[in-house]
């Protein structure tokens, strides 16, 4: 089922969501598998007026311990970097984001230099996401009438401070705006995921969008208390 993303309703969104969360293929039985089920499906779901496309990133990280990156990864653990920001599923136009292990920059990220990083950062800040023994049992939710999650938000990708590379991803892969939403797990990880928009993104539209996040937060909650990495 396709969705034209400047005109889906919140109850179309809730139903992707409730299909993601208990219509799930039986294979789906890690958090990596998990991920990258969030993302292929927003990928290939959302669509522009002309049928194209909506997205053409959308990436989940998990946030965890050294301890729990992936067995294919060959990192030196390193005295002030205990978390890291981990890319557990991405899909996107180009073959190489549809793969984590062919992602050049973002397979692993240490949490210090990932604070310093502009839009993960103002990812962070925005949706509240905390991790370690600050993290919260739930996701913070706001108190509004649609009891919508705390997300990020960019309305203007274009030489917006918070991405830094405007020149190489968001000029030549036309991305307009960016959304994400993220959420902390019971004992001390958590996830963001962000999804980088062809269509400007107006506010109502992305409060419309993170009417998804409860139902990926509760499947990659559940998967977490599982196997993390296939």
């Amino acid at each position: 089922m396709l969705y034209m993303l400047e005109n889906t309703s919140s109850l179309q969104v809730k139903s992707l969501g409730q299909r993601l969360l208990y219509e799930r293929p039986s294979y789906v039985d890690s958090f990596e598998a998990a991920a990258q089920l969030v993302t292929e499906t927003i990928y290939k779901t959302f669509r522009t007026a002309e049928r194209s496309h909506a997205f053409s990133l959308v990436r989940v990280f998990r946030i965890g311990l050294f301890d729990e990156l992936p067995p294919d990864l060959t990192i030196q653990p390193t005295n002030n970097s205990r978390y890291w920001v981990t890319l557990a599923g991405t899909f996107g136009t180009q073959p190489e984001w549809c793969e984590r292990r062919l992602s050049k920059g973002h397979r692993a990220i240490p949490e210090q230099a990932a604070q310093q990083a502009p839009m993960l950062h103002a990812a962070f800040s925005q949706i509240g996401l905390q991790w370690g023994a600050a993290a919260a049992d739930e996701m913070p939710v706001e108190n509004t009438e649609l009891m919508m999650t705390r997300y990020f938000y960019i309305k203007e990708a274009l030489n917006s401070p918070y991405i830094v590379d405007q020149e190489a991803f968001v000029k030549p892969h036309g991305i307009q705006s960016v959304i994400g939403f993220g959420g902390s797990f019971i004992g001390g990880a958590a996830f963001v995921t962000i999804a980088f928009s062809r269509v400007k993104l107006e506010k109502h539209m992305a409060d419309t969008f993170v009417t998804l996040s409860p139902f990926i937060a509760t499947l990659l909650a559940l998967c977490n208390q599982k196997r993390l990495w296939d």
